[in-house]
């Protein structure tokens, strides 16, 4: 088992802060399927499959060394599009145990397993996203599914807070205005926002 890290604990706190302003437009992802062809000679791995993405579906092709690493690469360059945050955010690594205490066969083989995905963001910090399942590919996605919501849904929540403090700038209203400002400096811990602000200025000017 793995203990919290104050940086654990700020994620959590950041992602209540964004279902905070976001409410009914949290954006969700979902994979049904994935197809997986692995070159075990090579050491590498290729995936294909449909996301799921609010309303919208993706499709997704990624290669890299193992099913996690070809999958979060495949859906930041599709999700980076819309996203750019996500250009900032490099996968370390990831871990997997088991929980041999919860099988069904004596065998342990069908135990559930936990599956943990570290990521750094822009400013070096290390975050953790964990899933668990009786099948470790489907425990491996599921985390990196969830990394990614994490980071789609701060960079919405910031633009957001960002139209907020626009609206209270031009209705002078300072006081109002400080509680969003308070909001964005928590949201901007998670990477930098500068490069999705600055395009987001010119698509509305």
């Amino acid at each position: 088992m793995r203990y919290k890290t104050p940086q654990d604990l700020r994620t959590e706190s950041i992602a209540e802060l964004v279902a905070t302003i976001l409410g009914e437009d949290i954006a969700t992802l979902k994979i049904e399927k994935i197809a997986i062809e692995e070159f075990l000679l090579e050491g590498k791995t290729k995936i294909v499959c449909e996301v799921q993405h609010s309303e919208r579906t993706l499709h997704i092709q990624g290669e890299g060394r193992g099913v996690v690493d070809a999958l979060f690469g495949g859906m930041t360059r599709a999700l980076a599009k819309d996203y750019r945050s996500l250009e900032g955010i490099e996968f370390i690594d990831f871990l997997v145990s088991i929980d041999p205490q919860r099988r069904g066969k004596k065998s342990g083989t069908d135990s559930y397993v936990n599956v943990d995905i570290q990521l750094q963001n822009s400013s070096k910090s290390r975050m953790h996203f964990s899933s668990r399942s009786r099948s470790m590919i489907s425990a491996a996605i599921n985390a990196s599914l969830l990394a990614l919501e994490y980071f789609i849904n701060c960079e919405r929540a910031v633009l957001k807070t960002y139209d907020a403090i626009q609206r209270c700038e031009k209705h002078n209203m300072p006081e109002t205005k400080e509680k969003y400002v308070d909001r964005l400096t928590r949201l901007v811990e998670n990477t930098s926002y500068e490069k999705t602000i600055a395009e987001y200025k010119g698509d509305i000017n």
